[in-house]
């Protein structure tokens, strides 16, 4: 019984909000400052190569870290090299994600 007085109870509560928006008619503004899809991703790709540039310098960093402290460990200097090798790896991804996305709108116009 408690059960169904409160599945009900949360019924009425969410019927009661949306009400509202159908009836007045309450406009939602877009958060994005995309209009389009294409423009959405454009504008995440935009704001990934910086950030993934900001990591892949700091993931350098830290594998030259391992590189010069290894001490002759061969583990560390394996483990160095592949910091910086999948940092590099990362960030050209990244960068050819960009130009993916400009290739795909290039080929999807319509021919004039």
């Amino acid at each position: 019984m408690k059960s169904f007085l409160f599945k009900s109870f949360l019924f009425i509560l969410v019927i009661s909000f949306l009400i509202p928006l159908s009836v007045n008619g309450i406009v939602i503004q877009n958060p994005l400052e995309a209009e389009s899809f294409d423009a959405l991703i454009v504008n995440i790709i935009d704001f990934l190569i910086p950030v993934a540039s900001a990591v892949a310098g700091l993931m350098i960093v830290v594998g030259a870290f391992y590189f010069v402290t290894s001490a002759g460990s061969p583990e560390r200097v394996e483990k160095g090299k592949k910091l910086i090798f999948y940092a590099l790896l990362g960030l050209i991804v990244v960068i050819l994600a960009q130009f993916l996305v400009i290739a795909i709108k290039e080929a999807l116009k319509p021919i004039q």
